[in-house]
């Protein structure tokens, strides 16, 4: 998971074009002054945001399910022998 997360910082810098500095004129002029918000957010805040929103989303919902289904599997198994499932 952290590789994609990775991934998606460095678009995100290439998307803001963190690697040209040289670039002084109209939104680059904005973006270089806001380089070090923008820094932030992309290193500390987002990943933070991301986080929270898959353990409150749908894929929380599936593991909870997941979860159960094994449980389920397991009772089942340990009433009616290995093979009933």
């Amino acid at each position: 998971m952290s590789q994609h997360r990775e991934r998606f910082q460095a678009l995100l810098r290439e998307l803001f074009q963190f690697d040209c500095a040289d670039l002084d004129f109209g939104i680059y002029r904005i973006l270089n002054h806001k380089r070090e918000v923008i820094e932030q957010f992309i290193a500390e805040r987002l990943p933070k945001l991301v986080a929270q929103e898959l353990s409150s989303g749908v894929l929380a919902d599936q593991a909870r399910v997941a979860a159960d289904l094994k449980e389920a599997k397991a009772q089942i198994q340990s009433a009616f022998g290995p093979k009933a499932i």
